[in-house]
């Protein structure tokens, strides 16, 4: 049994996160609106995030089979976010770069 506290799903029904984004979206010109498809968006995430099913996040398969890649999670992340704000999809980050969020 999975048991979680907080759902991104009914965190997006709150008032003043609607209005939040509402005020970003027009700030930044924002091109994505996650509020029209709560649940495509935030319900496919909570889905991704809390699942309810066993998860395995070892490369131990992986590197036996030859793949010895490796990269590094959080610089990642930070990469796709800033790709994510190029694309007007989400409001700048206040970090310009990795090195200030480490």
């Amino acid at each position: 049994m999975t048991r979680s506290t907080f759902s991104l799903q009914e965190w997006s029904e709150a008032p003043e996160v609607v209005q939040a984004w509402k005020e970003l979206s027009e700030k930044h010109s924002l091109l994505l609106d996650p509020f029209k498809d709560r649940a495509q968006i935030f319900g496919l995430s909570d889905s991704a995030i809390i699942g309810g099913w066993p998860l395995s996040l070892s490369m131990r398969k992986a590197r036996k089979f030859g793949f010895h890649g490796t990269v590094d999670s959080f610089e990642a992340a930070f990469e796709t976010m800033k790709g994510l704000v190029k694309m007007h999809v989400t409001a700048p980050m206040v970090a310009t770069k990795f090195e200030e969020v480490v």
